[in-house]
């Protein structure tokens, strides 16, 4: 479990989700009694997908759980239903978040 999904676990346990089952290699990354959840980090105001994830994300309708780096809490709770879907052309699914623009300190 990497630093980000391990800040999504306490944060689900936090929110009182309960049954979570973490999928080290597999998309979604957590299963829960609430829904599936995919874990991602903010880069700039982009996420990355690749289309594999794109896939059983759509046929999970998993959430998306979107770190800021330093923040203990997601920055977005996303529904995958809500990004459009790709080109078959591109391989890579980067997803631009209108308005999410980290602070540089």
């Amino acid at each position: 479990m990497n630093q980000t999904e391990r800040l999504a676990y306490e944060w689900m346990v936090k929110e009182g989700y309960t049954s979570i089952v973490f999928r080290c290699n597999d998309t979604p990354d957590f299963l829960t009694d609430k829904g599936a959840f995919e874990v991602k980090r903010l880069y700039g105001n982009s996420i990355i997908l690749s289309e594999g994830q794109y896939e059983k994300l759509q046929d999970t309708r998993a959430k998306l759980l979107i770190f800021l780096d330093g923040n203990t809490a997601p920055t977005i709770v996303l529904d995958i239903d809500n990004i459009p879907k790709k080109s078959p052309l591109v391989k890579t699914h980067v997803i631009t978040l209108p308005g999410l623009v980290p602070k540089c300190e």
